[in-house]
């Protein structure tokens, strides 16, 4: 069991985790979030609802898609696989999660949100739709919006501010709607870096911090905890596979291994990529320094695969 055993020896533990994290608690993946007749019928794919000039063209339809998703996150438990990262990371270990998926479900799962990295946003954080207004709204996991399940359309008038908010849509200071803090297609960077590059900057702290320990400390080893991260949507892959390449440049690791790279027992390299992912677990880059497990999520962390 080395992926069992790298784990329980680290000292560092960076979770980066995709849509196929979320899957195993019911959540689609970005294939499958437009999959429904309503959606089919006009022709719509993800990349097609989750753009920020629908929520201009067609409002409606966007904030039914927006609700109905922050609807489903917020009913659906996140599955054990969140509490058994959560044992993991407690077990005197510096910890850090790095994720693309905007479900809040690390959050939900009692995980600390200063040590959590949503790359992508959270659905429960709204914000204006310029640039210039500051304003930020929570909503609470108790929030609904209502939306229509047949045309999948907000129940509301987007042109009248009263039935918005009726309808579960917060609306800024000036009375106009607002929208998730989430990265979409061909979004507006100057409107969201503001609201991403805080999470992202203490990550990169962080980040920073763990490699020069991991340098300058024989005693110190990382693990890369890489889950669901497929290649449709690859930022979260290229990270994990970044800060591995970013060690193994620094400590000076040859393909071939150095054994002051490795436990006492030469096992397990002091940094190690395990990518748990039913299709594609391989790292082309340093697999002398990736462990590939085939398989879900849930089953693999609760043990099926390790």
């Amino acid at each position: 069991m080395i992926a069992a055993k790298a784990i329980l020896r680290a000292t560092h533990l960076l979770v980066t985790a995709g849509a196929g994290m979320s899957a195993d608690s019911g959540l689609p993946t970005y294939d499958k979030i437009a999959d429904n007749m309503a959606y089919k019928s006009r022709d719509l794919n993800y990349a097609d609802l989750c753009r920020p000039q629908l929520l201009r063209s067609d409002a409606c339809l966007a904030l039914g898609f927006w609700g109905s998703c922050f609807n489903l996150y917020k009913t659906t438990r996140p599955h054990d696989g969140y509490h058994i990262l959560k044992e993991w990371c407690a077990m005197n270990k510096d910890s850090y999660v790095y994720t693309s998926n905007v479900d809040g479900h690390f959050l939900a799962a009692g995980f600390n949100e200063q040590r959590i990295c949503e790359v992508h946003g959270r659905v429960s954080k709204w914000i204006s739709l310029t640039k210039d207004d500051e304003d930020i709204t929570m909503l609470p996991d108790g929030h609904r919006f209502r939306v229509d399940e047949t045309d999948m359309r907000l129940l509301g008038d987007e042109q009248d501010t009263e039935s918005l908010r009726a309808a579960g849509v917060p609306v800024d200071k000036h009375g106009n709607m607002m929208r998730p803090a989430v990265l979409m297609f061909d979004d507006e960077p100057e409107l969201l870096l503001k609201h991403l590059k805080v999470d992202q900057d203490k990550y990169q702290v962080w980040e920073a911090q763990m490699e020069e320990e991991l340098v300058n400390n024989e005693l110190s080893r990382l693990v890369i905890l890489e889950i669901g991260c497929g290649q449709r949507v690859p930022c979260v892959r290229q990270e994990s596979e970044c800060v591995l390449d970013d060690v193994a440049r620094r400590m000076g690791l040859e393909e071939s291994g150095n054994p002051s790279w490795y436990d006492s027992d030469c096992s397990i390299p002091r940094a190690l990529l395990i990518r748990i992912n039913p299709d594609f677990p391989s790292n082309h880059q340093n697999p002398h320094l990736t462990l590939p497990v085939q398989g879900p999520a849930l089953a693999s962390l609760i043990g099926e695969n390790f």
